[in-house]
Parts: structure tokens; C-alpha cells; sequence
């Protein structure tokens, strides 16, 4: 495997961390606000879907398949995002009475950190198929970010992304 590869496919697996990391979040609050599981299980599926889809990629940007523009992939993006991943369960920790709009917009932080970074645009193949995967992702996030301000601003919380 190229050096090149190997890169590619490290910032493609660090990036499923990031993602299983944001669903273990949507986790947390969902067994905290028993009455919204619904919602917050539903964000928790989609970001644990995502983990697995970017390993899959990783593997494939690891066999030469695909190519990743890993400018977007920086030790700063990803050490940025980790912080604000834990500081955002420490956060949901020490407030034990969290409400539904208050960890909307705790979430919502995030995944706005994450719709921030290009990193579902940057991954390049000739595939179709893996070419949708890239865009399922975008537009999911995209969906996330929808729903938790509806929720952030005290909207009912509507399920499907």
C-alpha cells in the first residue's frame, strides 16, 4: 500500500471515530430524555450508519479505489472536533436536568462543526455508487442540523432526516 493510500485511508477511518464518537452523544441524550428517544435514537442509527460507511471507504481509499483530498483532513480539523465532542459531554454531564432544546443546541454545535469541514466533498471516485454514499452523507448532516434547530427552538421533533 503507497504511503498516499495509507493516508487516505487514515483520515477516513479518523473521520468514522469522529462520527461513531457524535453518535455515542446522540446516545447519552437519548437515554437521558427517555420521552424523545425516538429522536435522539433516530440521529444516534444515522451517525453510527455513517461510522461504518467512511470505514468502508477507508478501506477502499486503502486499496487505491478512491481518492481523498486529505488537505481536509488536518491533525487541527480532527483534534478540533474531539475537543468539541468532549466538551460537549462534559457539558450534557454536568447538567443533569438537560432539556430536549438545550441538547438540540449542544448538538447542534456539533454537527455545525462538522457541515463546516469538507470532508464528505473531498472524497473522489469514479464510482457512482460511492459517489452517492459522499453525498448521502453530506445531505444527512445537512438533515441533522435541520432538525436540531427545529428542536433547538422548541419544535416538536420530527423523526427521518
Amino acid at each position: 500500500m503507497s504511503t498516499l493510500w495509507k493516508n487516505q485511508a487514515e483520515a477516513l477511518r479518523r473521520s468514522s471515530a469522529i462520527e461513531l464518537a457524535i453518535s455515542f452523544l446522540y446516545e447519552e441524550v437519548a437515554v437521558r430524555l427517555p420521552q424523545q428517544e425516538v429522536f435522539w435514537g433516530h440521529l444516534a442509527r444515522e451517525e453510527a450508519e455513517h461510522a461504518v460507511q467512511l470505514r468502508m471507504l477507508a478501506e477502499l481509499a486503502g486499496q487505491g479505489r478512491l481518492a481523498v483530498d486529505i488537505r481536509h483532513f488536518d491533525e487541527v480539523m480532527i483534534r478540533r472536533m474531539d475537543g468539541l465532542i468532549e466538551g460537549t459531554r462534559r457539558m450534557m454531564q454536568e447538567k443533569p436536568d438537560i432539556h430536549h432544546a438545550k441538547a438540540a443546541g449542544l448538538m447542534l454545535a456539533v454537527e455545525g462543526a462538522l457541515a463546516e469541514q469538507p470532508v464528505f466533498t473531498s472524497i473522489f471516485c469514479d464510482d457512482e455508487a460511492f459517489r452517492q454514499i459522499t453525498k448521502e452523507l453530506h445531505d444527512s448532516t445537512r438533515g441533522h442540523i435541520r432538525l436540531l434547530l427545529a428542536a433547538s427552538a422548541g419544535d416538536a421533533p420530527v423523526t427521518g432526516g
